[in-house]
């Protein structure tokens, strides 16, 4: 049962297992992934997933290349293979468009569909390319990235000063539903607009860095039940559509500068284990905590929240720092204070509960 489908047993291992021995569990699960991997490498042919009925699905190896022509050919997506380094910056073929009048800035136009699912990535590329058609996507339903995972803006350093490698990439559609990434995720400064505009991360897990700062979403920004091991950071994040992140856990969580427009910010049953911030955010219809369990020190500082700040059988287990905020209504039904709470210099412009 370990084995039948590893990326549903990280996820529910670090998301709903009190077994004492979690850790260890979690450590082994990841050394299966990467020992079959290597096993892959070696030119073998290891059962990745096992389906109800019983039957074996193996994992196999294919180029980078293959793989364009896959989604060149049909719209069926790939399953159960490998990649060893998927660089869509380096692939030359008809999907990519490359003539004068599409590349603007060191950004090309990749146009094709690009569906893996139930597969495994070594390392993935995918910086300065656009993807923008509105009949195509990009999906990587149930897929483990083994790497680093590179969709945003890159730095490189040279003479010690750190200069912008590759601009980040745009999409129409991004899904990357119940995906585990092994290593470090980057969406720094990555756009989803467009008409249909959607970014799906719902039941995703991360065990690297989560880089979210500067992405600007125009559409629906699903990521509930994502968990990440590290820092969720979202700093400078620009969202103009739904924001779902409830049942959020994450080590640490920075939402600064965050913006939110035309939808209230869904954060209900959120799991913060230490630090949590939101300072000069703009929140332009209010924001759901309900139900959120916050482990560490929170601050909200110097931030605008329009219409209602729901706050309601929320758990602060250390201190709230709630300066200088301005709000319209507070509703704090139930909320759990373990330690202290400060809202010096807050203003608060219409009604404001605290009751059990």
């Amino acid at each position: 049962q370990f084995t039948r489908d590893l990326p549903s047993t990280l996820f529910y291992l670090t998301r709903l297992s009190i077994h004492p021995e979690k850790k260890a569990l979690i450590a082994e699960a990841r050394a299966v992934i990467k020992a079959k991997v290597e096993q892959v490498k070696r030119g073998e042919s290891p059962d990745w997933y096992v389906t109800q009925k019983g039957a074996a699905r193996k994992l196999t190896a294919i180029s980078a290349t293959q793989a364009v022509e896959h989604w060149r050919k049909t719209d069926q997506p790939l399953r159960y293979v490998y990649i060893d380094s998927l660089d869509l910056t380096n692939i030359k073929s008809k999907d990519r468009a490359e003539t004068s009048e599409q590349v603007v800035d060191a950004v090309i136009k990749y146009q094709g569909r690009i569906r893996c699912m139930r597969c495994v990535i070594g390392s993935f590329r995918a910086s300065s390319l656009i993807f923008d058609d509105p009949e195509h996507e990009v999906q990587f339903s149930r897929t483990v990235f083994v790497d680093k995972a590179d969709f945003g803006k890159t730095f490189v350093r040279r003479k010690k000063q750190k200069i912008l490698g590759d601009r980040a990439a745009e999409f129409r559609r991004l899904y990357l539903n119940w995906s585990v990434f092994l290593g470090d995720a980057n969406f720094h400064s990555v756009k989803v607009h467009g008409k249909g505009a959607k970014a799906y991360l719902p039941l995703t897990t991360f065990f690297g860095s989560i880089d979210l700062r500067n992405v600007q979403v125009d559409g629906v920004l699903e990521m509930r039940y994502l968990q990440s091991a590290q820092t969720l950071q979202m700093q400078r994040a620009k969202l103009h559509g739904s924001a779902y992140l409830g049942h959020v856990r994450a080590r640490r969580a920075n939402l600064s500068h965050l913006e939110v427009t035309k939808h209230e910010l869904l954060l209900n049953s959120v799991v913060i284990e230490d630090e949590f911030q939101m300072e000069n955010a703009h929140l332009r219809h209010g924001a759901t905590f309900e139900h959120a369990q916050f482990n560490g020190l929170v601050t909200m500082r110097n931030g605008h929240i329009e219409r209602s700040t729901n706050l309601s059988r929320a758990s602060f287990k250390r201190s709230l720092i709630f300066e200088n905020m301005s709000v319209e209504n507070l509703v704090a039904l139930g909320v759990s204070f373990e330690d202290t709470a400060r809202f010096n210099g807050s203003v608060f412009k219409g009604r404001t509960a605290f009751a059990l």
